[in-house]
């Protein structure tokens, strides 16, 4: 019984049982590289205020919640994925999981860079960085430009999956690689778990 109730949100999957599980560790890569990020931002400022440990702390807790986003975000991203069911010929792809993978890293990414801008500042000194401040500043003020550059690098990946073995082969290792690279965050988000339980137990 309690295996079926598991099984049914995954019901008439376009997934198998492994695309499923690097779908999910694809839709954590972004979400806690970026926590990670915004944490080790403030670190050395929590470590000269409140110590070490309430760093740590602090660092654990966002993981925590960024656990909770991949949740989310993972179920969002394989129920918009029925939509290939739509579409024969992609239901029946190889490349199905390559798609919607690079599809939702490269939206991911975009989103990455936008807020990091704000961040990050970049140099103003000399022609090329006032270059790359003006592109920047246009990019970013016009949401229909980042959607743009989006759709177009989600093209060019469609375009190489279907054209070129030799791409598609190192989009689908990238894949793996950053699935492999995604476990250990999730380690991480496991390790924040217990010190967020120790931490409550042994105040």
């Amino acid at each position: 019984m309690i295996h079926t109730l598991l099984r049914l949100p995954f019901r008439y999957s376009p997934f198998s049982g492994e695309e499923t599980r690097q779908l999910f560790l694809l839709s954590a890569l972004p979400i806690n590289f970026w926590y990670i990020l915004v944490w080790l931002r403030s670190f050395g400022a929590i470590v000269e205020e409140s110590g070490l440990w309430e760093a740590l702390g602090v660092g654990a807790y966002m993981l925590i919640f960024s656990l909770a986003e991949v949740v989310l975000i993972f179920f969002l991203v394989f129920y918009s994925s029925h939509l290939i069911n739509a579409f024969p010929k992609l239901r029946r792809s190889q490349h199905r999981l390559s798609l919607v993978g690079m599809l939702y890293l490269v939206v991911a990414g975009i989103l990455i860079l936008e807020q990091s801008r704000h961040m990050f500042e970049l140099p103003t000194d000399g022609p090329l960085w006032e270059f790359i401040n003006r592109a920047n500043n246009l990019v970013a003020s016009s949401p229909i430009i980042i959607l743009f550059i989006g759709l177009l690098v989600f093209a060019g990946f469609v375009i190489a999956v279907y054209r070129s073995t030799r791409i598609k082969g190192l989009i689908a290792a990238t894949l793996d690689k950053l699935a492999l690279l995604s476990s250990l965050y999730l380690s991480l988000n496991v390790i924040s778990l217990i010190i967020v339980i120790y931490r409550n137990l042994f105040p």
